[in-house]
Parts: structure tokens; sequence; C-alpha cells
């Protein structure tokens, strides 16, 4: 069975002309061939309940960079495009259903 991929956001950072970086810890399904990849669009969800779309451009375990991300893997997510102000600590992101 898939699980829809879930990241509590723990932090952002923003990294010059690349996009911004939001790390946690996946607490449901994965980042892999057949659920998310890079180039897929993920949803972004605020405390209040507002979606965003962006496109996954990157994924960083510490030390490497990788294709895949699975539940219980501390990630850094990077998307290009967005800014700071776009998310904060404690919105979800997750694969559209």
């Amino acid at each position: 069975m898939n699980q829809l991929f879930r990241m509590p956001v723990q932090s952002v950072f923003e990294l010059d002309d690349e996009g911004l970086v939001m790390s946690g810890l996946v607490v449901s399904g994965r980042v892999a061939e057949g659920a998310a990849s890079i180039g897929d669009m993920l949803v972004i969800v605020s405390e209040a309940g507002d979606k965003r779309v962006a496109e996954l451009s990157g994924i960083e375990m510490p030390g490497k960079m990788t294709d895949t991300a699975a539940c219980g893997d501390d990630v850094g997510l990077l998307f290009a495009g967005l800014k700071k102000g776009d998310v904060s600590k404690g919105d979800i992101i997750m694969s559209q259903e």
C-alpha cells in the first residue's frame, strides 16, 4: 500500500540562487519512484490550512544528496522559486492525492 508522503517542517532556510530548503523527519510515505520524486509537485499546507504547490528540486540527507527518502529519514527538501516567508516551521509537506 502506498501512503501519501508527509513531512512536518522543522526548519527553513534559503540558499542563494537555489531556493528554499525545508528540513524535517518523514512521518509517512516516501519520496521515490512511485510516490514523489525530484521534479514532482508537492503540496505545502500551512498551520492555517492554506495550500501552496511547489516543485521538488532536490533531496538531501545528512552529508549527501539522494533521490529517495522514506518514513523515518531526516531530510532536507529543496524547492526552487520559494522565499523564506512562504513557509514556516510546523507547515506540512505532502504528496498530492
